[in-house]
Formats: structure tokens, sequence, C-alpha cells
């Protein structure tokens, strides 16, 4: 199985950071259930 790494987490977060949008999704579609492979990214300092 595929596993999300600490890589990934820190791509999504740079576009973040690029695109000005403070929040982001992270899916893992090597998972049985998709819903269990969505993690949710804030930026930090986003004010949310």
């Amino acid at each position: 199985m595929e596993r999300v790494i600490p890589i990934h987490k820190t791509q999504l977060l740079s576009y973040m950071k690029l695109l000005k949008v403070p929040l982001g999704l992270l899916i893992n579609f090597h998972e049985l259930k998709v819903s269990d492979g969505i993690g949710r990214l804030i930026l930090p300092g986003a004010g949310l």
C-alpha cells in the first residue's frame, strides 16, 4: 500500500503558499475507502 509521506504534505503546503490558499486536501487514493485517505492541511497563520 502507498502511504502519504512528509514530502507530500510539504509539497501541498508549498503550493498553498504560492497560490495563497489557506486550506488544502491531501487525498490518498490507495486506501480501501477514499474517506480514510483524506487529510486536511491549514496554512500556519491563516487565521481560520
